[in-house]
């Protein structure tokens, strides 16, 4: 019996023997960039008419065509990779990319708003990897590089590969890996084919906020389609979807300074945050391309991938603060445990919170590619592609309260169940009254909200070019040579204004919520409170309130800066295709020299102008790199095969900690401000530990790049084609670690003359040396770990009544350390995104038209990021998480359904939270302190596909 991996839509065995020749002839896997050395997978072509006549024939679809396929690019690549790949068009069973390579063997995700949205690889976060589509850099997003995979449809992915290690004519990698993310070749599929689906989708938390929906939709299509001659063909997708999020949010804030101890037992002392938060993610995505092949000597192709998102919502909340700074008083605390069971306060003036959040971002990507070959054995292949992306985001900040800055009624609040996290709040006030919760200032704070429009722009322009001899009798089978230009430029923009009441409005500084804006009440059950819920972006367009621009703050202007890099980049890469005895040897030894040039435009504050504002400074910057990288794969054994991989990687540095732009704060220890008037206090000025009146913070233009010197083995089995057996060891010698701290001493007496005078300058000459800090290159350290993974389908071991049954099972174990120079503080750094344990399992069934799956996924405590005031990120320790999901679903097989799929897709079934704690030094002791407690809800989804 004959075991063909078949679809509807194929070319037959012999066209598939042809194309496979002529790709890697004309090098057409790398054509359209996708990656230097394209693994061959199992694909779309083959057919049950393709059988050799008068044999059986086993058609692989579905699940386990989609673990097969993702074998065979493992098993076919010389590098160490790892690879997901769709079952058919638009069938990546996840909502977003994200959630089929968390699944991988050593990578994980980090959920955001509910939705798996960065990744981490060998314990190192999104810093630390770089991103493709169709082998060519992506713009991001957010601050930094990481890209968000939830742009990334899933139904628009056809394979995701992870490389492990890299090749030197791959067009970027990091140090932890590289990520391509690679769309549908129309010419891979013979007739025109169209498929269609749609989703019903809906969250069990309910419409917590009455403004928002607990369903959504989730629509795919996708049309292929060539030529007679199967010269030309095209293929176009579109995916539009409008899905809801609703969370519960808590967070006690319990850094270092924000707890007390009562009796020896550890309380919240500081400014907690509660409440829930509804958003609609809508999202519309196509995607494209046109293959055209006239002969064997010439081949050109365009692709496109553009999406259109906006994920907007609305925060309702209390701010309940506890400080010493506040109105509150600590009346007492219960519990026999380090952490107290309970909590109560008196004299709480709660602060209502009504955040409009909203994200709104256009992403295009898309190339040109061409290759002809000029000789038998000489191939040329030219590249040209862009990349961009434009993100608005809203944060709007509309406040609430009893009274004008704690004039009104004061409230008793006791917080139980403080341990666990998932506190529950007693009050004695109803929050959902809006005869007595007043739109004011609750706070003092001289503003009743606060508006910020940032934005983000980022583009990369790419070109490659390179060549490709074929050698024939000798070890090496070809060798390629090629140089690539990048350029990209990101900026970012603030835009951040003061809510106040417009003239007139109100004398008091208070209004009564006007009847008309009123929404109801928001559920903030699951901490045992309601509170009033109003339309807050009608008082802005119905002039209750008005906008001030915040132009002339110096924290403001510093979060404003534009980066550019310009890299040329050449390489050398020599396939290795030999034997050694009668063992098949495969690989490749080469190297990139990258010439970089680096520069960035912002604010300072370090001389400040005669009319008190900032001057724009550029700083700029240039450096070489050369990257040499072995990748050898032995098969000593039929089925068997043992790698190696050496490369010298970088991961350049977080773009916002290489702007220019800087910020001066004042130290309250140093220089105190009471009624106005700032007083400098030269007993506690100490510049040898960085007490100064000012401390300058901002970005370093001259920062390095992330290196490492990384080493993988990795020992590999293969029977069957959806099962195979590996175990691989990493280690990875890091440094240039980038650690943000004090570099030194500078007066800026120009900026604290403009901030508090001439006179106070004159009377106080040591209020203008100010302690600098800034990211440097400190850190260095060590990351090593194994990996271990079993895919194994359990057709040869069960009867033929059991077929269809399998499982999959991945671990990694990673050993991550970095440490500071003593002059920085010493001790080890953390490191983003890392987890010591992570893994996944799931098991399957798929026969007679049923399929079913679930799927469990781990990882150990982490380092967040966690997006702060500001809009950029910080880190967080969190817990560990436990992801569990499920499938169900059937296919009919016959008559006029034939075809027709109906799936229910279950996510986050155990209800999983996110969480984050802090680790607190009090009296000696380190306490584990509960902060932020997020539940997303469990997501259902129900959809209905075919295929035409």
């Amino acid at each position: 019996m004959q075991v063909l991996d078949t679809s509807e839509n194929s070319l037959n065995l012999k066209s598939v023997l042809l194309a496979g020749a002529a790709a890697t002839a004309l090098t057409l896997s790398a054509g359209l960039a996708r990656a230097s050395e394209a693994p061959i997978a199992l694909t779309p072509q083959d057919t049950a008419e393709d059988a050799v006549e008068g044999e059986d024939v086993v058609v692989v679809t579905g699940i386990r065509r989609s673990i097969a396929d993702s074998i065979a690019a493992k098993r076919n690549s010389t590098s160490i990779i790892e690879a997901v790949s769709a079952e058919d068009i638009g069938k990546l069973p996840d909502l977003s990319i994200a959630d089929s390579l968390a699944r991988l063997p050593g990578l994980t995700a980090q959920r955001v708003r509910g939705r798996s949205q960065s990744i981490s690889i060998r314990g190192l976060g999104p810093d630390f990897s770089i991103s493709l589509l169709n082998g060519r850099e992506q713009v991001s997003s957010g601050d930094n590089r990481g890209i968000e995979f939830d742009q990334f449809p899933a139904e628009l992915i056809a394979q995701g590969l992870v490389y492990k290690t890299p090749d030197a004519s791959l067009a970027a990698s990091g140090i932890a890996g590289t990520v391509d993310l690679r769309t549908i070749n129309p010419l891979d599929y013979n007739g025109a084919k169209l498929t269609v689906s749609g989703r019903y989708v809906w969250n069990d938390n309910g419409e917590i906020n009455p403004d928002y929906d607990s369903d959504g939709y989730r629509l795919f299509g996708s049309y292929i389609d060539q030529n007679d001659a199967g010269t030309l063909g095209w293929y176009i997708a579109v995916t539009d979807q409008s899905n809801p999020n609703n969370n519960f949010s808590r967070e006690l804030k319990t850094a270092n300074g924000q707890t007390s101890l009562d009796g020896g037992r550890v309380y919240p002392s500081d400014n907690p945050r509660t409440g829930v938060e509804s958003r609609e993610f809508k999202r519309t995505s196509v995607a494209g391309a046109i293959e055209w092949e006239p002969n064997e000597t010439f081949a050109v192709s365009i692709d496109a991938f553009y999406s259109d998102f906006e994920d907007a919502g609305v925060f309702r909340g209390l701010e309940t603060p506890l400080a010493s700074w506040s109105t509150a008083s600590f009346a007492g605390s219960t519990g026999s445990g380090v952490i107290a069971d309970s909590a109560t306060y008196n004299n709480v003036n709660p602060v209502f919170r009504t955040d409009v959040l909203s994200r709104e971002a256009e992403l295009f990507s898309g190339g040109i590619n061409a290759t002809y070959k000029l000789t038998e054995k000489l191939i040329l292949e030219v590249d040209l592609s862009n990349s961009q992306i434009e993100r608005n985001d809203i944060d709007y900040e509309s406040y609430a309260g009893f009274g004008n800055a704690g004039s009104g009624t004061l409230d008793t609040l006791t917080f139980n169940n403080i341990p666990s996290g998932e506190y529950m709040i007693d009050a004695g006030l109803d929050y959902a009254d809006p005869t007595v919760v007043l739109l004011t200032d609750p706070g003092g704070w001289g503003q009743v909200g606060f508006y910020k429009e940032p934005t983000i722009e980022d583009e990369i322009n790419q070109f490659r070019a390179e060549v490709e001899y074929l050698v024939e009798g000798s070890i090496i089978s070809s060798v390629e040579l090629g140089g690539i230009l990048t350029n990209r430029e990101k900026s970012r923009t603030g835009n951040e204004f003061f809510v106040d009441f417009a003239p007139g409005v109100t004398a008091t500084n208070e209004l009564q919520i006007p009847a008309n804006l009123l929404l109801g009440a928001a559920d903030l059950s699951h901490v045992g409170l309601r509170m009033v819920a109003y339309d807050p972006q009608s008082l802005l367009s119905s002039g209750i309130y008005t906008n001030t621009r915040a132009e002339n703050s110096a924290n403001t202007l510093s979060r404003d800066w534009t980066v550019e890099e310009d890299l040329a980049t050449i390489f050398l890469k020599a396939d290795i295709d030999t034997l050694v005895g009668e063992m098949p040897l495969r690989g490749n030894i080469g190297f990139q020299q990258i010439f970089v040039e680096q520069s960035s435009t912002g604010a300072s504050v370090i001389a400040a102008e005669p009319d008190g504002s900032f001057p724009v400074r550029t700083e700029e910057d240039d450096y070489t790199h050369f990257l040499p990288t072995v990748n050898l794969s032995l098969e000593f054994m039929p089925d068997w095969q043992v790698r190696f991989g050496y490369a010298k990687t970088v991961s350049r540095p977080r773009m916002n900690d290489m702007r220019a732009s800087v910020a001066a704060t004042r130290n309250g220890l140093v220089c105190s401000e009471s009624g106005g008037v700032v007083t400098f206090d030269p007993n506690a000025f100490d510049p040898s530990t960085g007490q100064t009146c000012f401390t300058v913070n901002g970005g370093n233009t001259f920062l390095r790049p992330f290196e490492a010197d990384a080493f993988d083995v990795s020992l590999e089995r293969y029977f069957g084609e959806a099962s195979a057996i590996s175990i691989a060891y990493f280690y990875k010698d890091t440094k240039n670690f980038i650690v943000s701290g004090a570099r030194g001493l500078i007066d800026i007496s120009g900026a604290v003359e403009s901030f508090l005078g001439s006179q106070f300058v004159t009377d106080n000459p040591d209020a203008t040396v100010a302690a600098i800090s800034s990211p440097l290159n400190l850190g260095d350290g060590e990351i090593s770990g194994f990996e271990a993974a079993l895919r194994l389908s359990l057709d040869p071991y069960l009867p033929d009544t059991l077929r269809g049954f399998g499982f999959n099972f991945s671990y990694s174990y990673t050993d991550a350390t970095a440490e500071a120079p003593a002059q920085f503080g010493g001790g080890e750094l953390q490191i983003p995104g890392f987890s010591e344990n992570v893994y996944s399992a799931d098991v399957y069934y798929e026969n007679h038209g049923v399929r079913a799956r679930l799927n469990l996924r781990h990882r150990s405590e982490f380092l967040a990021e966690i997006e702060t005031f500001s809009g950029a990120l910080a880190g967080a320790n969190a817990f560990d998480e436990t992801i569990l999901d499920g499938q169900l679903g059937y296919t009919f097989q016959g008559g006029p359904l034939e075809g027709l799929a109906i799936i229910f897709e279950a996510y986050n079934l155990t209800d999983e939270r996110f969480g984050t704690f802090n680790n607190n030094d009090l009296s000696g002791t380190n306490v584990e302190f509960p902060s932020r407690y997020e539940l997303y809800g469990r997501t259902y989804s129900l959809q209905i596909s075919k295929s035409f």
